[in-house]
Order: C-alpha cells, then structure tokens, then sequence
C-alpha cells in the first residue's frame, strides 16, 4: 500500500533508505544525501516520504531559508546546496514567515511514471497547510531543478520558471504568501 508522511526523526535507517533512493534516481554528481545531517540539525521537519508499505519508495526534502539567502538565490548570487548550513536553515517558530527551499525530489526508478510524484506534491503541500494552522507561514518557494523530471515536478506544483542556471538547472519559484496557499488549497484538492 503506497502512503505518504511527514519526517521529523531522522533514524539512522531512514538515512540509509534515503541514500539508496537518491543513488537510484540521481547520477553521482546530483546527488544531496550526503549533506541531509547538517541540513537535519538546522530543522528536522524538512521530509516529506513516500512508502510501499514499509519500504521507502521516495522523498521530497524541503526547508525554510532565511531571507537574505532567498534573495541571493533569486539573485543568482548563492544557489549550492552544499552552503546550506550554518545558520542559513532556519527552524519553524510560531508567527513567522519564510522562504522555503525545495531541495529534491526522488522517487525509485521502477515506481516512476504511476503518478506517485502527485501524492509527494500533494504530501508537501498539505504540510504547508498543516504549518499554517500552526502560524508558521511562507511568502516563496524556492527550487532549482537539475533533471527534467524535477523541472515537470516544479512546473506541476504551479512554480515559474525564474531564470536558467549554469550546469543545466533551471530556478522556479512561486513569490507571494496568498499565492502559495492558494496553488497549495488547488493542487490538494486536484490530486484528491
């Protein structure tokens, strides 16, 4: 049975299924898992995972930037994943507004092309909606895809494509608090 949840505990197994899913979907040179744990300790609610019954199937990994860092990505002054620590991830608190990052998006190769990037989508945005009950709001997303299978997830999540990258990526974002929250409320109720 396919499910999707939410990651707040990072176990060591989870890591390990983490690392295996991103070696399937992504050549060397793309894949983020190496740098999850330093990412993790900046926010730990940063997964949004796809099961087959108890196997992890794929993940969607996300966190809240500071806004300084969200400009210089829109900018194109910083955009490496790999920079992303040291106070740059900023933790959930009550009655504050971020930028969030989408970092990747993976899901195994023999379950790609059943439409099981929509429960992902659907799964990341419903925790969006979910944080917003709790005061914990976002005025953009931010995403900088690498495969082409990244730039459809983006354009399906209703993100625009900002500017092309060096290296072949191409930077998506969707810029405005009420726009968020509606393309969230939409998509949810589309995949439903």
């Amino acid at each position: 049975m396919i499910k999707v949840c939410n990651a707040i505990d990072l176990a060591e197994k989870l890591l390990e299924s983490l690392k295996e899913v991103d070696s399937a979907a992504f050549p060397e040179h793309l894949r983020t898992c190496n740098s999850i744990y330093e990412k993790y300790a900046g926010n730990p609610d940063m997964f949004v995972l796809l099961y087959d019954d108890a196997r992890l199937i794929g993940y969607m990994c996300n966190f809240p930037i500071s806004k300084t860092l969200g400009d210089k990505m829109i900018s194109g002054e910083d955009l490496s994943d790999t920079d992303m620590v040291d106070g740059k991830i900023d933790e959930y608190l009550p009655n504050n507004t971020y930028s969030l990052y989408l970092s990747t998006a993976a899901i195994l190769p023999q379950y790609q092309g059943q439409g099981l990037a929509n429960l992902l989508m659907g799964g990341f945005y419903e925790k969006i909606l979910e944080l917003q009950t709790r005061n914990v709001f976002f005025d953009r997303i931010i995403a900088a895809a690498a495969t082409d299978g990244g730039k459809k997830i983006c354009a399906k999540m209703g993100m625009q494509k900002t500017r092309e990258l060096p290296g072949g990526y191409d930077l998506y974002t969707i810029i405005g608090r009420e726009q968020i929250y509606d393309i969230a409320e939409k998509f949810i109720n589309r995949v439903r």
